[in-house]
């Protein structure tokens, strides 16, 4: 079947999700809000969708030089983001994957070098982490309070009903995800899913 392209009038408001359709569509900018704050080359990356029969497929295009920003050290940030695809889908009773493609074999850029920030893109990212909870859970709250150093505290708050295997599960993905995203934007993002007795208040 033939990819679905992203509608490019987007925003951080999340769509209501009425239908399969929906999803996909809230999942694919989501996806691409996620890419677009690892990459270089906004302008190269895209995400398509990939319908066949049961299973959607999303497609990940990046330029040659963000391919290793996107995969991270040992695969660490695909993977994550990876397994919370399939977890979304699996929460909704869908069969969803995530694939990066290959771009053509150009010369790759080394690791980016982190620069701390002060000021960075701190309620963009704090928009796209909760439109990305919303998706994984129900009722979750997400906060980001800046400390010293350029450490930065990403918190999940999700209800106390929340069992502890989805929050085990989820913990390094979305760890994996957000330090990714946090070099670029020059701050150490640190996360936390907890529950509302277990929020702490971050000792940077």
């Amino acid at each position: 079947m033939e990819a679905r392209k992203m509608n490019t009038n987007t925003n951080m408001k999340r769509r209501a999700i009425r239908t399969r359709t929906d999803l996909e569509d809230e999942l694919q900018e989501v996806i691409l809000g996620l890419v677009d704050e690892l990459v270089v080359e906004r302008s190269a990356a895209k995400v398509e969708i990939h319908p066949l029969g049961p299973m959607t497929n999303f497609h990940i295009h990046v330029a040659p030089i963000d391919m290793r920003r996107v995969i991270g050290g040992k695969g660490a940030v695909i993977r994550g983001l990876t397994n919370l695809v399939r977890l979304i889908g699996r929460r909704y009773k869908q069969r969803f994957d995530l694939k990066l493609i290959d771009p053509p074999i150009q010369a790759r850029d080394s690791d980016q070098k982190f620069v701390g920030q002060h000021n960075w893109n701190q309620s963009h990212v704090r928009a796209l982490a909760q439109r990305l909870a919303d998706l994984i859970f129900t009722g979750a709250v997400v906060e980001i309070i800046d400390g010293e150093n350029f450490d930065s505290a990403l918190e999940f708050q999700v209800p106390e009903t929340t069992k502890q295997e989805i929050i085990a599960l989820v913990s390094p993905d979305l760890t994996a995800l957000f330090d990714a995203i946090g070099k670029p934007n020059g701050r150490h993002i640190i996360v936390a899913v907890s529950t509302p007795e277990e929020t702490l208040t971050p000792s940077f």
